[in-house]
């Protein structure tokens, strides 16, 4: 008498019936352990989030009950074929965990898992850059908004074409998650005219692409505290002028001193 596979519409079910076959091993009849005669291809996929997806599950078995597919799209019945696919038109589940599963009275129960990856198409935006003050500290912030899965990005940050700054990220998450990276940057004289930019780049081999993406280059210019000075003009002693001068932009080996506004005011 053939099985009540209605049973199996729910992925709980399946775990209570298959507990002791989630490595893809199962026994025969005479209480042998053999492989899941079943076999997926390909046996990994990296999907676009919004794409079409199709994975193949077979068996070379003539006398057994049938293939199916559970997941949470695309799922299956019970089907006595010998060549299964899954298909979904626009795959749109992040923790989605599809597996195909075979039963025959002689081999028993088996399943195996799709290894499957979704992502998002990466973008970022970097805070813009501003002239800054010799050996005083600050912080640029890389934004890598909804992005997926996160524990496959790396950030890194490059001074003209040196990495400075390699960041990686451990959340196990699969949904979309919005990251960020911050470098903190004290610049030197000699950083003046040079270039900083962040780059995040997502490894999604063997089964899929490799992304990477750069912000724009901000150029670098380093200058000198602004100094003000005070100072009493001997022949006009009501009078009281401040000038204001800072260090002009630094070049190899040159540093001048330039005005940059004068204010005038009387003496109490």
């Amino acid at each position: 008498m053939w099985p009540d596979w209605t049973k199996f519409t729910k992925i709980k079910h399946y775990t209570e019936m298959f507990l002791f076959n989630i490595t893809n091993m199962h026994s025969n009849a005479a209480g042998v352990r053999v492989s899941c005669p079943i076999e997926l291809s390909p046996t990994g996929v990296v999907v676009k989030y919004g794409d079409p997806v199709l994975v193949n599950c077979s068996t070379p078995e003539i006398q057994f009950y049938g293939l199916g597919w559970e997941a949470s799209q695309g799922g299956t019945g019970l089907e006595v074929v010998n060549l299964l696919p899954w298909t979904v038109e626009r795959l749109t589940e992040w923790t989605i965990s599809p597996f195909c599963f075979f039963s025959s009275e002689s081999s028993g129960q088996c399943i195996k898992h799709l290894h499957l990856i979704i992502y998002k198409t990466i973008y970022i935006s970097g805070d813009p850059s501003s002239e800054m003050e010799v050996e005083k500290e600050y912080k640029f912030t890389c934004h890598i908004p909804n992005v997926a899965p996160v524990q496959n990005l790396t950030v890194r940050w490059y001074k003209g074409g040196a990495i400075i700054q390699t960041d990686t990220f451990d959340n196990p998450a699969k949904q979309p998650v919005n990251q960020t990276s911050d470098l903190k940057f004290i610049p030197t004289r000699q950083d003046n005219s040079a270039s900083l930019r962040c780059e995040a780049y997502m490894d999604l081999s063997p089964d899929g692409p490799q992304l990477n993406v750069s912000t724009q280059e901000y150029n670098i210019t380093v200058v000198c505290m602004y100094i003000i000075a005070h100072f009493t003009n001997p022949f006009h002693s009501l009078f009281l002028y401040t000038i204001k001068v800072r260090l002009c932009s630094f070049k190899p080996h040159i540093c001048k001193r330039c005005q940059v506004g004068t204010g005038m005011r009387r003496r109490p």
